[in-house]
């Protein structure tokens, strides 16, 4: 019997094909990343693979103490078997779709020097934005030629698009902007996100588009609120509470402190949505209240 409440199933992402792995096992699974508590529980973030044709697909998976699965991260395809001179950079096909406005931006992307891949997150219609990121790898090939180590920022000129960049490793960030005003915004969000936590993890595009309509409203919100988003693995999972006739008492309680409360506990607490979803329904503009209402929840320990 303890046999079987090791192994944690859920459906890939990608073809929905249903997976298993045994998380006390880690032949398994190809890393994993202990948090700490939230809303009482115990969470773990694994990466999990699996092969179908010549395809890999990689799903980033949240997971309680009773190995449980909780939710996605993120998911995305590896090529397997291409030969080298066919290689050329490839879009991303995560969704949700790229922004084509923004206030204070023109243009934001994420590629990978290594694996040929470009993530985008802010797009003008007039600019293609393969042969930009293209134009911009030859780019950073003359700068590894003229300096010993490559500059972690650096600023070029391709055609009129005035690119400022941010090098970790294999992976660029690139932005083009309408002005300074969320140049230091959106420059934490996409170092956080280019962390190469696992050398072949592609950034969960969700993250970047989120943190893009953060940065639309508050273009010098709090550095915390930018890593915190990018960096929580915590925020994808969907809470396991007990004690649903209490869950009432707990929103007309908080409620005196936020008066919104209930639109994010009520479905946070019974279970159908995580603090992600909730993001992505229309609840990004009050995003540094809803953080500073759940560290509140848990440091009164209104759950236990």
């Amino acid at each position: 019997m303890s046999q079987i409440q090791q192994i944690t199933q859920f459906q890939c992402a990608v073809c929905n094909e249903p997976i298993k792995f045994d998380p006390e096992n880690p032949t398994t699974f190809e890393s994993k990343t202990t948090h700490e508590k939230f809303f009482g529980m115990q969470l773990t973030t694994y990466r999990v693979a699996h092969e179908i044709g010549n395809e890999r697909h990689v799903n980033t998976v949240v997971v309680d103490h009773k190995h449980l699965f909780r939710g996605h991260k993120d998911a995305f395809v590896e090529q397997i078997d291409k030969l080298e001179e066919e290689k050329r950079l490839w879009l991303v096909s995560q969704k949700p779709d790229a922004l084509h406005t923004h206030p204070y931006l023109e243009n934001v992307f994420i590629m990978d020097r290594i694996d040929s891949w470009v993530m985008e997150g802010l797009g003008s219609e007039k600019v293609r934005l393969l042969e930009l990121a293209r134009l911009l790898d030859k780019k950073v090939e003359e700068a590894e030629r003229v300096y010993e180590t490559l500059p972690e920022e650096m600023s070029f000129t391709i055609a009129d698009q005035d690119l400022r960049i941010w090098i970790n490793n294999s992976r660029v960030a690139c932005v083009t902007a309408k002005g300074a005003a969320a140049i230091t915004s959106i420059k934490i969000l996409l170092k956080e996100l280019t962390k190469n936590t696992h050398r072949d993890a592609i950034p969960d595009k969700r993250l970047l588009i989120l943190g893009l309509h953060v940065i639309s409203e508050y273009p010098k919100i709090n550095p915390e609120i930018l890593i915190r988003l990018a960096s929580d693995d915590r925020l994808y999972s969907k809470i396991e509470f007990g004690f649903i006739p209490r869950i009432p008492s707990i929103v007309e309680r908080v409620e005196r402190k936020y008066p919104f409360a209930k639109e994010i506990l009520m479905p946070l607490l019974s279970g159908t949505a995580s603090v992600i979803n909730l993001l992505e329904q229309g609840q990004i503009g009050k995003i540094s209240q809803i953080f500073d209402m759940l560290d509140y929840v848990d440091r009164r320990g209104l759950l236990r």
